[in-house]
């Protein structure tokens, strides 16, 4: 059989959209700026540093789909009243447009230099911004042109609301200010205000509320009169009434959340939080509150008693390992955020998590009767915990001078092959976590192990360029798989043991025949790192994740059958597979996902 040399021009093979995504387990990769609550009840949206729009089941808090297409952090987001049209704001002044029905993006034009607030008409006809140019501008949804807009004299506005009615638009800059929608101006609110952060009309349309110079208020819409006023404790951030209309509460605050009285500012209650809130929304019928730290969790607690619920999300950091359990069940995660989870593979149900603020973990493997994990970590040695409860952590005391990149079981469970930066195979007693015996195996890091599920051996991929195989009886090297470029990221063996592919920095996957170690075929994805390979449990199928994408081959072939860019976010860290068409995947944004390959 001769090597098969493949390369995929993108002209040829475009990427398929999306696989059959059973569900998602993850969160944004960085801060979250704005979340936008749809009319159901059911589905919230939320706005990331990440450049993402992430849809939400909010009751399960599961991650739906992702929305991609700006350039830049996603800053302001906003929701059609029908719920069928959203919109993202960049940092470079462009807003983004998409059907949510459909998930599709629909167009991005250039808004402003800088916009600062968006938001829909209530009619779904117009979004409307504010932003660098001193003026609030209508711009049509059919085809982004702009329809109207007028000037805001004074400082930039930095926020725009609209009332219930849909009749009156209030602005925030300096100055606050309420327009007809025509750009007649109705009043102007305390003038001279150094900078106003949010403003929100109150339920009835009668008060409008604002945040800014170090202080909360609340004006009569109809007379400018000021109602009330409160300070904040250094600084002022976002002030958001309840939709139920009684209370506001406010951001900004040192842990905690004041809720005021509407009608008169006077403080009732005082809820206390795990960190300082940078922003936060009530849900649609006003239970709950939606907050933001200054990192990128989404935490969430009931309203008005304040006790903490579950987040949004489950991983912050890349999700570095992943593995399906034996019996294909559950699925094993680990990360860079110190944790270790454990999700029910059929529902995403979160089932256990582990976690040790002082472990960065890299891969996870479960034993091959199921009852233990094994997890490498880049700072630490390995680890082995109860699979069923994530507990009895036991650290293996072996000499590694910089953290383990893998670790794998052999096939009868025995033994554990642990690898890393100082280019050894530590062997070690997987019972005991006694070590054995220490192999020099290469002269680069080895970022990969894996047994081979029916032979005495074991293959060791480096980014030396080669890939070993090692007899597992006595440690003797047993053939050298050459690379001509990249170095190797990433290995997998066949069911049956008869095939080894490889994943490159050159963006290529290798295959070599275990009968004689030769290379069978090279296939370029047009990608950089692939940094995952798995096989299919019946070995028909091979999978390869990339920064931009999954790819699906066909082993009697080699060839490509489906390339897949949607939902892959910043790429495929981690690969599993758990059936003939079943792969579950950890993304470089913290997220993992569970699919069906069509």
């Amino acid at each position: 059989m001769g090597i098969l040399a493949l390369s995929v021009a993108p002209s040829l093979l475009l990427g398929q959209g999306r696989p059959n995504v059973l569900w998602i387990a993850g969160g944004h990769y960085l801060g979250v700026n704005e979340i936008a609550f749809a009319s159901d009840g059911v589905h919230c949206y939320s706005a990331s540093d990440d450049q993402t729009v992430k849809a939400w089941d909010y009751p399960n808090r599961k991650c739906l789909f992702t929305l991609e297409g700006l350039s830049g952090p996603a800053r302001q987001l906003a929701l059609s009243t029908d719920g069928s049209l959203l919109v993202a704001s960049d940092n470079d002044g462009k807003i983004a447009l998409w059907n949510i029905s459909t998930h599709q993006f629909v167009r991005k034009w250039q808004a402003d230099n800088l916009v600062n607030d968006v938001l829909f008409s209530n009619d779904g006809q117009y979004v409307i911004a504010v932003g660098s140019s001193r003026e609030v501008r209508f711009w049509r949804v059919s085809d982004g042109g702009l329809a109207k807009s007028w000037q805001v004299s004074g400082s930039m506005p930095t926020t725009v609301a609209l009332s219930h009615d849909g009749l009156t638009l209030a602005t925030g800059a300096g100055t606050i200010r309420t327009w007809t929608l025509n750009g007649n101006m109705l009043h102007e609110y305390f003038p001279s205000v150094p900078v106003v952060f949010s403003l929100s009309f109150g339920l009835r349309d009668d008060q409008i509320f604002g945040a800014g110079d170090y202080a909360y208020r609340c004006w009569d819409v109809n007379t400018a009169n000021l109602i009330w006023a409160n300070g904040g404790d250094g600084s002022s951030g976002k002030i958001l009434p309840n939709p139920q209309g009684q209370y506001v509460t406010g951001t900004g605050f040192n842990r905690y959340f004041p809720i005021w009285r509407a009608t008169d500012g006077v403080r009732v209650n005082t809820l206390t939080v795990s960190d300082k809130p940078n922003n936060a929304w009530f849900s649609l019928n006003g239970d709950e509150i939606a907050w933001t730290p200054t990192s990128q969790n989404i935490l969430t607690m009931e309203f008005p008693s304040g006790v903490a619920k579950p987040n949004l999300g489950h991983h912050t950091k890349i999700v570095s390992g992943i593995e399906f359990s034996p019996l294909g069940d559950k699925v094993a995660t680990c990360s860079n955020d110190h944790t270790v989870r454990l999700f029910d593979a059929t529902s995403g149900q979160l089932l256990k998590l582990f976690y040790d603020g002082s472990i960065l973990f890299e891969r996870v493997h479960f034993s091959p009767d199921g009852t233990s994990l094994a997890l490498s970590a880049e700072n630490s040695w390995p680890v082995i915990l109860e699979a069923e409860s994530l507990s009895n952590q036991r650290i293996l005391n072996i000499y590694s001078q910089n953290g383990t990149s893998d670790v794998a079981y052999s096939p009868d469970g025995k033994i554990l092959a642990c690898v890393g930066r100082d280019q050894k195979i530590f062997w070690c007693s997987a019972i005991s976590g006694i070590t054995f015996r220490r192999t020099a195996a290469h002269t680069g890091q080895i970022h990969a192990c894996e047994f081979a599920p029916t032979s005495e051996w074991l293959v060791t991929a480096s980014e030396d360029r080669t890939a070993k195989i090692w007899k597992y009886s006595d440690g003797s090297l047993l053939a050298t798989l050459s690379q001509s470029q990249g170095g190797l990221w990433s290995v997998a063996v066949s069911p049956r043991a008869t095939n080894i592919a490889t994943g490159s920095t050159d963006g290529t996957v290798r295959v070599y025949r275990s009968s004689d170690w030769s290379l069978v075929a090279t296939v370029n994805i047009g990608s950089r790192t692939v940094r995952s390979v798995a096989f299919s449990r019946d070995g028909a199928r091979l999978f390869a994740g990339t920064q931009s994408k999954l790819v699906e081959f066909d082993t009697s072939s080699w060839a490509i059958i489906k390339e897949f860019d949607r939902e892959i976010g910043f790429g495929v860290q981690s690969l599993t597979t758990g059936g003939t068409n079943r792969v579950a995947y950890g993304r470089l944004d913290g997220t993992v996902v569970m699919a069906d390959i069509p």
